[in-house]
């Protein structure tokens, strides 16, 4: 499929900057949903960590950076409520593969 969309001559490139600008504003656009309801967009976007792609798995890693330092947005919630959802989203991290292995790591 990867193939035949490369090959389609009525696909046209965008430009390195403007490629650039896309995906920054893709990725703070998901930043911006994971903050608003952490707990159900870790669910839904996890598996992006798991991608073969390494492009993909590094903007979701970004992604997770940026929820992190949003972190502060998160202070009016009881202290509770937030070591929960920092203990969710480590774990989810740090999931072992069946093979020992940390797969969003690798």
């Amino acid at each position: 499929a990867q193939e035949q969309m490369e090959k389609d001559p009525s696909r046209q490139r965008l430009p390195p900057g403007k490629l650039s600008a896309l995906r920054t504003a893709a990725i703070q656009a998901m930043s911006n949903l994971l903050s608003a309801n952490i707990d159900s967009g870790l669910m839904h976007s996890i598996g992006l960590g798991y991608q073969k792609d390494l492009q993909t798995r590094a903007a979701f890693i970004e992604v997770l950076t940026k929820i992190l330092q949003q972190g502060t947005e998160f202070d009016t919630l009881a202290e509770t409520v937030l070591a929960d959802r920092h203990e969710q989203l480590v774990q989810l991290v740090t999931m072992i593969g069946d093979k020992g292995e940390l797969p969003i790591a690798t």
